[in-house]
């Protein structure tokens, strides 16, 4: 029996709670856009004049360098603010043994969110200076002279930080413990899809399908850690239901093969055409409205004599 799903039977795959599988595409592409916004900003805070003369025709190719020198050290620092939201996730989620690494992960994240947000402040009062209060213009006007510093100063230790406090890439144990612990699950999860459509298969027998269902029940008491009184209940449905085919608890189901003609004598369903069986006079059944196979044994032949 094929177990692919007919048009409109085709159940939903199985997500982790809360799953949007639009948001988790759009995760990456997110995080180039935020970048290159980032990098935009940057460059029209700290090279504002120099965009001015390039966008009025009067610029030269010295504003152009400007720009593009202003763009990169930007780049550089987004990318080290992805790189470093990373390896703090995995030095936290190794524990003890890494808190040091994370530490200084932490600083070096800590100060580049600080400067963007310096930066992102500094641009909204370039753009909307009479929305901003009175009383800290002059706090927001000193934020380019300390962007000066920081942005231009920052990269030798961007540079230095890449190379000494990003470790080599390593799989500990518990990074293969939580890696198994995922595909198993991914594993599980496929297999309980592909149950679904065995039981929602339009060709499927009765047995298929409980079969299938006595397969999900084991995985469902697995997952919930199910008591032995569940585990019990569920065993006695499994019974019943077979009980109710007519098929034995420990024989499997019957195959595509019984449908294509090739079931063996001991295997076979009773045709449900034949007269039903009735009790003979000398303890034997026969079938109704057909006349009996008499054998007749030697003790009966010696009793007649």
């Amino acid at each position: 029996m094929s177990i692919l799903p007919k048009r409109g039977l085709a159940p939903a795959l199985i997500r982790p709670a809360g799953r949007s599988a639009w948001a988790e595409a759009a995760i990456q592409p997110a995080i180039v856009l935020g970048s290159s916004i980032l990098v935009c900003i940057g460059c029209f805070v700290l090279a504002q004049p120099q965009i001015a003369a390039l966008a009025s025709g009067s610029g030269s190719g010295l504003d152009v360098a400007v720009v593009f020198l202003v763009a990169g050290l930007g780049m550089l620092l987004d990318l080290t603010m992805i790189i470093t939201s990373t390896r703090l996730r995995m030095h936290l989620a190794r524990g003890k043994r890494d808190r040091g690494w994370a530490a200084v992960v932490g600083v070096m994240l800590a100060l580049i969110l600080t400067v963007e947000g310096m930066t992102l402040l500094y641009f909204g009062y370039i753009v909307a200076p009479a929305a901003v209060p009175p009383g800290i213009v002059p706090t927001i006007q000193g934020i380019h002279n300390i962007l000066f510093f920081i942005r231009y100063a920052l990269p030798p230790f961007i540079l230095a930080f890449l190379t000494a406090g990003v470790l080599p890439l390593t799989i500990e144990p518990d990074d293969r413990d939580r890696a198994t612990k995922a595909t198993t699950s991914q594993a599980i999860a496929a297999l309980e899809h592909e149950l679904v459509q065995v039981a929602l298969a339009p060709d499927a027998t009765r047995a298929e399908r409980i079969q299938a269902l006595a397969d999900q029940l084991a995985i469902f008491e697995h997952a919930s850690h199910a008591t032995p009184d569940e585990i019990a209940r569920n065993a006695e449905l499994i019974r019943r239901l077979r009980a109710q085919t007519a098929i034995a608890p420990d024989q499997s189901c019957v195959t595509s093969d019984a449908r294509d003609g090739n079931v063996t004598q001991e295997n076979a369903a009773p045709d449900e055409d034949e007269p039903p069986l009735v009790p003979a006079l000398n303890g034997h059944t026969i079938r109704r409205g057909r006349a009996p196979h008499v054998t007749i044994s030697s003790d009966a032949l010696r009793d007649n004599e």
